[in-house]
């Protein structure tokens, strides 16, 4: 009956409200949206870059299309809008399992940050040596490699500085080139933009989960919430109709 001690009433709009207000949508959009985005350009890049087997960007292109695959999926599990994973707190073994999850999730994030921020590094390291060998080895034709017809696409010119200066095999030239990609000799200026937008990225995934520490919406099962009557209300109104009438002789 309504007013009973353990009763229960549909969900209000003001519950519902508080799951799926546009704070936490904002903060999911925010959040997980950019990953999508990077995830649209990793493989539109991989397709690209297929065409002229330019190995190092598309190895880069695979390496953020896995990294913002797995951050899409962590930050979406963690969603503030998606009912199916709000859940009662059990006590201080949900608390701690909660914690090792986050902790976990953390530790991914940080692998994959620490190892864009590396790749980019060694890029860097790469594009100085090759640039020292540019002062002892000049490009020819002036750098234009497209219309160089003593050193077409300058791969003549690639490949002895690839002999003298291993290191600038982690970012070789295309196997193959077209007209529009015939000044692209080694990537390794690209490769280091790209991983560094690529540790950005997942400097944003971590800032996300320790924002969604506390960032948790009350639970509510199955729509509805426990209702007990006010304090003050007389006991009169706790019992059935005619049970607190007076006695009849």
């Amino acid at each position: 009956m309504p007013g009973m001690h353990g009763m229960r009433k549909p969900c209000t709009p003001a519950a519902r409200g508080h799951l799926l207000d546009s704070r936490s949508a904002l903060c999911d959009a925010v959040t997980i949206l950019p990953f999508l985005i990077w995830l649209g350009v990793s493989i539109a890049a991989i397709a690209d870059y297929s065409r002229i087997e330019w190995y190092a960007p598309i190895a880069c292109a695979t390496y953020s299309t896995i990294m913002s695959g797995v951050a899409t999926a962590q930050l979406w599990r963690r969603s503030h809008v998606r009912i199916i994973y709000l859940h009662i707190d059990d006590g201080p073994a949900h608390l701690d399992k909660e914690g090792r999850r986050l902790r976990c999730d953390l530790c991914v994030a940080c692998f994959f940050a620490l190892v864009s921020l590396a790749w980019a590094v060694v890029d860097l390291v790469a594009n100085a040596h090759i640039s020292a060998a540019k002062k002892t080895l000049p490009l020819p034709c002036d750098g234009i490699c497209s219309t160089c017809t003593a050193d077409p696409h300058c791969q003549a010119w690639s490949a002895n500085v690839s002999l003298s200066t291993p290191i600038v095999a982690v970012c070789p030239t295309a196997a193959r080139h077209t007209l529009k990609e015939g000044n692209a000799t080694f990537s390794c200026v690209a490769d280091a933009a790209w991983m560094f937008l690529t540790f950005g990225a997942t400097t944003l995934w971590i800032s996300s989960l320790l924002l969604r520490k506390s960032g948790r919406a009350k639970p509510v099962v199955g729509g509805i919430e426990q209702v007990s009557p006010p304090p003050s209300a007389p006991e009169s109104r706790r019992r059935p109709n005619g049970l607190n009438s007076p006695a009849v002789v």
